[in-house]
Order: structure tokens, then sequence, then C-alpha cells
């Protein structure tokens, strides 16, 4: 985007973000007001399910004023309830009804401009590449450097070792033999 105008001159730029929440665990980083710690003008609104998401939902925040808005689903194939991202992918790129309505296209002149918008896809662990997307969000709209706070470092969990024989994969190593 560095070619064209910044969207926006607020910097952090407000934004909105309509997340699953099965994908891309933010409990971590939400505040109890919904807005993120590390980026402090973008609020979170948690749904059951993306497909639950109206696209509606987005062009009525860019239109009160909201300088972006985000979906947020499960990875594709990968949905908690089957098919409730890709009805939503297919809303937000028009192949399904109710669709986004974006300048330039279904929706003309009314619609949003598609650098306002954008849509993600994580698997349930994904919080830290979500907050690192969304940062690439703010700052494509600003046009510059937007400031991220720290991020939690990625929690590594061994997990139970369930058959300790050599031959099972998450067993130990073996020993060398002598």
């Amino acid at each position: 985007m560095s070619e064209q105008e910044p969207l926006t001159t607020r910097n952090p730029p407000m934004i909105i973000g309509f997340v699953c929440e099965w994908a891309g665990q933010l409990d971590d980083y939400l505040q109890a007001d919904g807005f993120l710690t590390v980026l402090p003008t973008v609020q979170i609104v948690k749904v059951p399910c993306s497909g639950y998401i109206k696209p509606a939902w987005v062009q009525e925040a860019i239109q009160q004023g909201w300088d972006g808005a985000f979906v947020c689903g499960c990875a594709m194939v990968d949905c908690h309830y089957r098919e409730g991202n890709i009805f939503l992918r297919d809303r937000m790129t028009g192949d399904r009804n109710p669709y986004l309505r974006l300048k330039g296209g279904k929706g003309g002149r009314r619609g949003v401009d598609p650098r306002q918008v954008r849509s993600f896809w994580h698997a349930g662990t994904g919080g830290e590449s979500l907050i690192r997307q969304i940062h690439a969000f703010a700052e494509d709209l600003t046009g510059g450097s937007v400031p991220l706070g720290e991020l939690k470092p990625v929690r590594r969990h061994p997990g139970p070792v369930l058959d300790v024989s050599p031959l099972n994969p998450t067993g130990p190593e073996p020993e060398p033999a002598g």
C-alpha cells in the first residue's frame, strides 16, 4: 500500500474484528472491554462461528467510522461447525448472499473500500500469528508504522507420553546402542 494514500490519518487506526470463538485464540490479549492489550485500538467481537458473521456488520462498522474491519474464522476445511468459514469466505468475496458490498464491485459506489476489509483463517492456536496479521493490517491502513505491544511467548506443552515404548513416535528417543 506504500504507493497509495493512507486510508486513515489516525495512528493507530480504529479496527473492529469479528472473530469465531474457535479460531485464533486471543484470550491472553483481550481486555475486559474487548480491546486488545497489544493493539489498544482494535476491538474484538467474538461469535460462536464465523458463519454467523453478517457482511452487513462489516459494512456498518466502516460507515460508522471504524478505519478497518476484519473477520476471522477457522482454517479452511477445519470449521468446528462444518462449513461456517466457507459460507463467510463466499459472502466476503461476493459468491454467496448476503455478500459484502465493495466499491467497484457488486456494491458500486455505495460499497466499502476493499482496502479497509480483511479476512483471516486460523487454527484455534494461532493467537500470536493472528495478532501479527492484524498489526500488518493496521500498518496498511496508516501507510506507516503502528506500535505493537509485547507478545506473550507461545506456550509449549510437551503433552503426556502415553506409550513410553521406543517404537512410539511420541515416546522417548531410544538409547544409542553400546
